[in-house]
């Protein structure tokens, strides 16, 4: 399966959420029953030394290859740049892990407060 790139806008100081479903190279959902996921945040691509945002990653609906992303008003706020970059990496139950998508991540100040 190739890497899927999705670029997100967040706004900063505010919860976010996104829904992503995976599916195979037919278009047929993945099963992720037996997938463990790990999504984050960085300032560059490779970067080891920062770690802005991690996501909180639930399965919405396994045999659908659903899941959900989402980030708390407290998580945002530690954005402190406008540009970043994101993965998210799956984990088989045998233990081979995957980069599902990953893309840039574009951080818009909050207007009202």
């Amino acid at each position: 399966m190739a890497v899927s790139v999705y670029d997100i806008v967040i706004t900063k100081d505010t919860d976010f959420e996104v829904t992503l479903t995976f599916n195979d190279d037919t278009g047929a959902p993945i099963n992720i029953d037996d997938y463990t996921f790990q999504g984050e945040i960085r300032p560059t691509p490779g970067d080891a030394t920062s770690n802005p945002a991690e996501f909180d990653i639930e399965k919405t609906d396994a045999a659908g290859g659903e899941i959900q992303l989402s980030l708390t008003d407290s998580d945002t706020s530690d954005l402190t740049g406008e540009k970043y970059y994101y993965d998210i990496v799956g984990e088989k139950g045998d233990g081979t892990r995957t980069i599902l998508i990953s893309g840039r991540v574009t951080v818009l100040p909050a207007v009202s407060k």
